[in-house]
């Protein structure tokens, strides 16, 4: 393994039934950048994502994946959050009942395998770290009031709430109007790597890509199609790398929420919204 990638993919394949999702994947994502997977749909952005926070196990797939210059080999999402990774999906996934000092920490909960409140510290942690990252919401204010940006504000104070050293973003600005927004998110993005976190970032519109990236890796039909540093960049070469050449050929159906299909999100949220009231 290369040990100037802190994370480092190697032959990785993983195909359902006869369709081939990811096919020799080779990737390696410097400390602190920001690292752009850019690619159509179907082009094996999500289940890149899936096999790195452990919702699609060791053993679903060949190849090697080293975080740290240490084996990666997540069995569950629990084992991709102590690996110390943390995934915001590119749907919105929040608890609309609970506070949102509870939808922050919820992940240190889920990490320290206890589903209990514990008030005041809960709301004291998660003050200091919505202020850290400097989100401007209340810890005490009704989720479901949230504007879309703040609710994927939200999703990223959970998600750093855990102290990862990778982030993987699938497609932050989905459902997000306006270039304000845009540029809060992208300014987010990059006080994370100024900590010293890397940043995988998935998305499928090249403008975004540019912005935010410090590398571009294209990702067409689960295949590598080119690599580009920001000094290098090629807009037309970029854009004719994502096109499919699976003429005809539809791709599985998307699953592009990572809490749903098995995940720990999704079974969660329906427990809680049976029983949970805001400060119980």
């Amino acid at each position: 393994m290369d040990q100037s990638c802190y994370l480092e993919i190697a032959n990785l394949t993983l195909a359902y039934g006869d369709h081939v999702a990811l096919d020799r994947v080779e990737l390696c994502l410097a400390r602190g950048k920001v690292h752009v997977v850019l690619g159509e749909d179907g082009a094996g952005k999500t289940s890149l994502m899936k096999v790195l926070g452990g919702a699609i196990p060791a053993g679903a797939y060949t190849g090697e994946l080293a975080l740290a210059g240490e084996p990666l080999v997540p069995h569950s999402l629990a084992d991709g959050v102590r690996a110390g990774i943390s995934i915001v999906p590119r749907k919105i996934a929040v608890f609309e009942r609970m506070s949102v000092a509870d939808n922050v920490m919820i992940s240190t909960w889920q990490r320290e395998r206890r589903l209990i409140r514990m008030g005041r510290e809960t709301e004291r942690n998660a003050a200091a770290l919505l202020e850290k990252w400097k989100f401007n919401i209340e810890v005490g204010a009704p989720v479901a009031a949230l504007s879309t940006l703040q609710q994927r504000q939200l999703m990223i104070a959970r998600a750093l709430a855990i102290e990862p050293t990778l982030i993987v973003l699938d497609e932050p600005l989905f459902g997000i109007a306006g270039q304000h927004a845009a540029s809060q998110l992208f300014w987010t993005v990059r006080r994370i790597v100024d900590h010293g976190i890397t940043c995988l970032y998935l998305a499928r519109r090249l403008a975004e890509a540019i912005q935010v990236a410090d590398v571009v890796t294209v990702l067409r039909d689960g295949k590598v199609a080119g690599s580009w540093e920001r000094p290098d960049w090629d807009e037309p070469a970029m854009l004719a790398a994502m096109a499919s050449r699976r003429l005809g050929d539809r791709p599985p159906p998307k699953e592009d929420d990572f809490g749903e299909g098995g995940g720990w999100f999704g079974p969660l949220r329906e427990t809680f919204d049976r029983w949970w009231k805001p400060g119980k």
